[in-house]
């Protein structure tokens, strides 16, 4: 029996945040198994995978909003042809520390 404030599983489990992850994850496993294809499987692309798998647990570990994947995605996308390696590890980490103690 449902009372004035109780909300039923579904209004719990359908929210904006479940949404934000279903788009991340879909992104993210779409392009992991992109990369089993040969000509998809360049340096770049598994440097960009590699990083949005990180950002994602990164965002897991700190308990950040999936939100602030629609941000560091595309920055590690950009990264990737930029500043691609260390350098723009270093920076990816930055932003996603920036983020964690700053936001």
């Amino acid at each position: 029996m449902i009372f004035g404030n109780e909300k039923t599983f579904m209004e719990k489990f359908l929210t904006l945040n479940t949404f934000a992850w279903v788009i991340v994850i879909f992104f993210a496993a779409s392009w992991t198994f992109g990369l089993t294809k040969k000509e998809y499987a360049t340096k770049n692309t598994i440097m960009i995978v590699t990083w949005w798998w990180l950002c994602i647990g990164a965002v897991i570990f700190f308990k950040l909003s999936p939100f602030f994947l629609f941000g560091l995605m595309p920055v590690a996308a950009l990264l990737s042809l930029v500043v691609p390696g260390l350098v723009g590890t270093i920076i990816l980490g930055g932003l996603i520390f920036l983020i964690n103690y700053i936001l």
